[in-house]
């Protein structure tokens, strides 16, 4: 992942076009820098390349689609690093982005949120770029489109103080699910069969203070940015409810909600909601064999909770012993 407040020359701009093996004359090379560079500073950032070289765009698709032999930019891409994509898959892309607008355009009209769910490093990147742009559409007067941040990764924090960043410039509202992550195993061994570093950190105590330090990223940019802290965790939500004190935000402003599994917490959810927090309760349907893998994976990224598990039904006990003396 890159940093928005590193920034890249123009020589240093065609230096990574060489080494991709883009080889461009300087003029050319040129004036493809001043199109990404949209502050006209002679710079370029993470989130100025990001915004610019996208695959939806008409102007920049050349980058990334396998054109026609007698069209005369094919020169750009046809030796380069930078995957290509066939007529067929960019079709197939284009008819995607229609379809989740739709869902998105009914989702606003009702003032739904719409959460979009993390998956593994690999596919990522795709991912958050299309929520990025339903982000920057649809999220300018209602945070409708949340991202989900998988707090276990060495480059999260990075990941949302870039994001914070690009919904400033385009002045549209953050939204983002934070959670903890859940394809521990799977990474390491993508990681290792690929010869590639580690994406997790290191031990749960790692991502339990990255996770706090995440949760405090976003409460401190609270006037343009929604969070759903998806967690389990209790020492996680007593940081969280004590840092929205320290930013002055009130429980029940729609600014920040807690969620948690039907099953796993609830007296946790009920006392937030007792102190008027937004709670939602996550409800998983569909077939057995597809829902058993998730709630597997459930257990697996907060295996603590088994520990509460005990504090829980003590508390069930004593509250039903409680009703049954009060009869």
């Amino acid at each position: 992942f890159g940093d928005h407040q590193k920034k890249i020359n123009f020589q240093e701009f065609q230096n990574g076009l060489r080494a991709m093996d883009i080889f461009l004359d300087d003029e050319p090379a040129q004036r493809l820098f001043n199109v990404l560079d949209k502050n006209n500073n002679g710079n370029i950032d993470y989130i100025e390349w990001t915004e610019n070289l996208t695959l939806e765009d008409l102007s920049t698709r050349i980058f990334f689609v396998k054109v026609d032999p007698g069209n005369n930019k094919k020169h750009i891409t046809r030796a380069g690093k930078i995957p290509l994509l066939s007529l067929e898959e960019t079709e197939l892309m284009d008819r995607m982005i229609s379809r989740i607008k739709k869902i998105a355009d009914h989702a606003v009209k009702h003032k739904v949120r719409l959460l979009v769910d993390a998956e593994q490093t690999y596919l990522q990147p795709v991912i958050d770029h299309f929520v990025y742009i339903l982000q920057k559409e649809y999220n300018k007067e209602f945070p409708a489109i949340f991202n989900t941040y998988q707090c276990y990764l060495k480059y999260s924090n990075l990941r949302i103080s870039n994001d914070l960043e690009r919904s400033r410039r385009q002045k549209y509202f953050f939204a983002g699910k934070l959670v903890r992550g859940a394809y521990l195993v799977r990474e390491r061994e993508i990681a290792k069969e690929n010869g590639t570093p580690d994406p997790i950190l290191p031990n749960k105590e790692a991502t339990d203070k990255n996770y706090d330090e995440c949760v405090e990223l976003v409460l401190n940019k609270s006037h343009r940015a929604h969070i759903m802290i998806a967690s389990h965790n209790i020492h996680s939500i007593k940081k969280a409810t004590k840092l929205m004190e320290k930013y002055n935000i009130n429980p029940q402003e729609d600014i920040v909600s807690f969620a948690q599994l039907l099953g796993m917490s609830d007296n946790t959810s009920i006392l937030l909601g007792h102190h008027k927090y937004h709670v939602y309760k996550y409800v998983p349907y569909g077939p057995i064999g597809m829902v058993l893998p998730y709630l597997i994976r459930r257990i697996q990224e907060n295996s603590g909770i088994l520990k509460q598990t005990k504090g829980e039904a003590r508390l069930l006990k004593e509250e039903i012993l409680n009703r049954l003396k009060f009869k």
